[in-house]
C-alpha cells in the first residue's frame, strides 16, 4: 500500500542479510518490481544480487560541457603531477643533516644555532676526533650523539651554551625531532597541497562536478 500511494522513498532495516533477503525476496513475490527496490549490504542472496546498489546502472548521461570541465581539470591534473613527481622524489631523499638543521636553527633559534659555532681565534685551527677539523656541524653531530661539549669550547663557553650542552640525551633528541618535522613541513608544505589538488581534481574527473 505504502508503495503504490507514495512517490516517497521507504528505508528498510533489518538486522540480518538472511533477514533483508527473505523481506526483500517477499516484496518481489507480490509483484513489486525490482527497479523500485535498492539493496544496501553484502552478502546477498542469488535472487537479491542484481537489487545490490553496486549493480545498478546510472541513467545520467554526461553533458558536452560536463565533458570539457572533466577534460580540463584532466589537463590539468597531468600538469601537476608532471611537477609533483619530482618533487616527491628530492622528499624521499631529503635528509635532515646536520647543515639543514644549523641553517634552520640560525633563524629561528640563534641560542642553538651559537651553541655549536666553534669559538673564533683567528689562525687557529681546532683538531677533533681522527684529526679531524672541528666545525659547526661536528659540534652538532657530538651534540646529536649525546656527547659532551670539548674541553678546549668550555672556556669561553656562553650561558646559553652551556644550557644546550648540558642537556641530558632524551631532549636532545625530543629538539631534533621537532626541528626535522618543522623543517620538513617548511619545505615540502606546498608540495603537499598540489598532492591534494591532485586527489580532488581526479574524483571531480571520475565522478563529474
Amino acid at each position: 500500500m505504502f508503495h503504490d500511494h507514495s512517490k516517497e522513498a521507504i528505508f528498510v532495516m533489518c538486522y540480518t542479510n538472511h533477514a533483508l533477503d527473505q523481506f526483500l525476496e517477499g516484496l518481489l513475490d507480490i509483484g513489486i518490481s525490482s527497479s523500485s527496490i535498492v539493496r544496501l549490504g553484502s552478502k546477498s542472496t542469488t535472487r537479491t544480487q542484481s537489487l545490490s546498489l553496486s549493480a545498478q546502472k546510472s541513467l545520467y548521461r554526461h553533458t558536452q560541457s560536463t565533458w570539457d570541465v572533466i577534460n580540463k581539470y584532466k589537463n590539468e591534473a597531468a600538469d601537476i603531477k608532471e611537477r609533483l613527481t619530482p618533487a616527491f622524489n628530492k622528499y624521499v631523499e631529503f635528509k635532515v643533516d646536520a647543515r639543514r638543521v644549523l641553517e634552520f636553527l640560525e633563524f629561528v633559534d640563534p641560542s642553538f644555532y651559537n651553541a655549536f659555532m666553534p669559538p673564533e681565534n683567528e689562525g687557529m685551527t681546532f683538531i677533533g676526533e681522527k684529526g679531524k677539523r672541528v666545525d659547526s656541524n661536528s659540534l652538532y653531530d657530538l651534540w646529536s650523539r649525546g656527547r659532551e661539549q670539548p674541553n678546549y669550547f668550555k672556556i669561553d663557553c656562553s650561558e646559553d651554551s652551556h644550557r644546550v650542552w648540558s642537556m641530558d640525551t632524551p631532549s636532545r633528541q625530543a629538539y631534533i625531532r621537532t626541528w626535522s618535522h618543522q623543517i620538513l613541513m617548511t619545505r615540502y608544505s606546498r608540495k603537499t597541497s598540489l598532492s591534494q589538488l591532485i586527489f580532488f581534481l581526479k574524483f571531480l574527473a571520475n565522478h563529474g562536478p
